[in-house]
């Protein structure tokens, strides 16, 4: 996956293109991460439906990731 177009998919296809990761401590035993995409206003402004895109944390700095979100996102549904 990239990072602010650091790879030659991501500058074909900016839908590829991770801008930023926050994550900030929430309410009561809760975490929320804020995630930006797609720097280019000229392209879609979905998600690429072939990307995988997987968020890996390391909890206790061992080095090793504890928890991994992976998610794939389909193409717009229209109604």
């Amino acid at each position: 996956m990239s990072h602010h177009f650091d790879t030659k998919l991501a500058k074909e296809d900016p839908r590829l293109n991770i801008c930023d990761l926050y994550l900030f401590k929430g309410m009561a035993d809760s975490t929320v991460m804020v995630l930006t995409t797609n720097a280019d206003a000229s392209s879609p402004d979905t998600l690429h439906p072939k990307g995988l895109y997987a968020f890996r944390f390391d909890l206790d700095a061992d080095g090793h990731e504890d928890v991994v979100f992976k998610f794939r996102f389909s193409e717009p549904q229209t109604q």
